[in-house]
């Protein structure tokens, strides 16, 4: 969708986040929710899948950056305070840990061999896995993580 159309078709609301249609349609609000958790916010405009996000990014700065970073975490806030453009590393950082990590702390792994000091913390630089030492407990190691996480993640780093 072209900037003059979104502009023309809609309003943003600050105080939610949301567009409003306001030309064409039944429906105000033609957002859906999509994903495993249904979090973020889509609608179909002419045969294309548009994300609120990145219509929200696209009515205040008139362009879409590749990728577009939730500052909170959450999909939902599609405030454009809560949105920053950034790289894809940038965006896995503010990710919150996966669900299938075991060790309750983004960023630690067990490792078995190592006797004395089983967790591993490490993080991801330029594309290489950078170890941020073996460390006897899990809060000591998700505490390298975080360490690393403000020196190279910056102000993206989610520590948690």
């Amino acid at each position: 969708m072209d900037t003059e159309t979104l502009r023309r078709m809609f309003v943003y609301e600050p105080d939610t986040g949301m567009l409003r249609r306001v030309v064409g349609g039944r429906k105000p609000y033609p957002w859906s929710g999509i994903g495993r958790d249904r979090r973020y916010l889509r609608m179909t405009f002419a045969g294309k899948c548009e994300y609120l996000h990145r219509l929200v990014w696209q009515y205040h700065h008139g362009n879409v950056p590749s990728m577009i970073d939730h500052i909170d975490g959450n999909p939902r806030n599609n405030k454009i305070e809560n949105l920053r453009e950034c790289t894809a590393a940038q965006n896995q950082y503010n990710a919150p840990r996966k669900a299938n990590n075991k060790s309750g702390a983004k960023g630690v792994v067990f490792h078995a061999p190592c006797t004395g000091k089983p967790w591993h913390a490490k993080i991801v630089v330029d594309g290489k896995v950078r170890s941020l030492g073996y460390h006897k407990t899990v809060e000591e190691a998700a505490a390298a993580y975080a360490a690393g996480a403000e020196k190279f993640a910056k102000e993206f780093a989610r520590k948690e």
